[in-house]
């Protein structure tokens, strides 16, 4: 491939496929194609990732996603050490008997909403490769509705199915108090979390991992501080399982 430029114009004389702002497009040898003077050549990324080498591109992509797998950590942990300080005696071991249950309930939707994440950072990813940034928009559009639909079915499901599965699980009446509470708020969340596993899931695919570990560093210390003041702060916030029941 060889190059001229004339009246600020890049001409490329292309002996292999050539991949323009428009998309892939197969050339045969000697064809020329005209390209705008910033487009970058094939083989070469944009963006936060141009210039780097392969070892640093996975860094730069793998060590924010990593960074908010330690903070959702955190935030369970901190789940945990409030639950367990809401209560004394019977009506303790309830509430983290809940709290179990709830945790396994949460993982399993995340699975639901994360399989519809999975598809739109695929397809994002390849239409941001591509260059093709409306193929990468119709994928997040549609992606936020299907997530927001897989959060509409996990609402469904779980609110029916409270009863049953509290039964099924064999829960005392006291932690069955507790988690069919948890549940119900757990429940309602679906929607949102499943648009905003789409946007994140979206971002990743166009090479971008440090904004979602910024939203979620948003979302998590709000859902920390909430927490800390639905249990230990004043009134008409503070009394833990009182306050969550006002809410239910």
């Amino acid at each position: 491939m060889t190059d001229s430029t004339q009246g600020g114009r890049i001409w490329w004389i292309v002996v292999r496929p050539a991949l323009t702002s428009g998309g892939l497009r197969m050339s045969k040898s000697g064809v020329i194609e005209e390209a705008d003077a910033g487009e970058l050549p094939n083989g070469q990324l944009g963006g936060r990732l141009a210039g780097l080498s392969l070892m640093q591109q996975v860094v730069i992509l793998a060590m924010w996603p990593l960074l908010e797998q330690v903070l959702a950590f955190f935030v369970g942990l901190t789940d945990l050490f409030i639950s367990g300080r809401m209560a004394e005696g019977a009506e303790r071991v309830a509430i983290l008997d809940a709290m179990g249950l709830g945790g396994y309930v949460g993982w399993f939707f995340n699975i639901l909403q994360g399989a519809v994440a999975t598809g739109v950072m695929a397809l994002v990813a390849r239409a941001t490769g591509a260059r093709d940034h409306a193929l990468a928009n119709r994928g997040l559009g549609q992606g936020v509705w299907l997530g927001i639909l897989a959060g509409l079915i996990s609402f469904g499901v779980l609110y029916a199915g409270i009863p049953l599965l509290i039964e099924k699980i064999g829960l005392t009446p006291e932690a069955g108090v507790q988690a069919t509470k948890f549940l119900k708020v757990l429940a309602f969340s679906g929607p949102f979390s499943g648009a905003m596993f789409a946007v994140n899931a979206a971002l990743r695919g166009a090479g971008d991992t440090r904004t979602p570990f910024l939203s979620m560093v948003v979302v998590n210390v709000v859902n920390m501080i909430v927490s800390s003041l639905l249990v230990f702060g004043p009134a008409p916030f503070g009394g833990g399982a009182r306050a969550v029941s006002r809410l239910c």
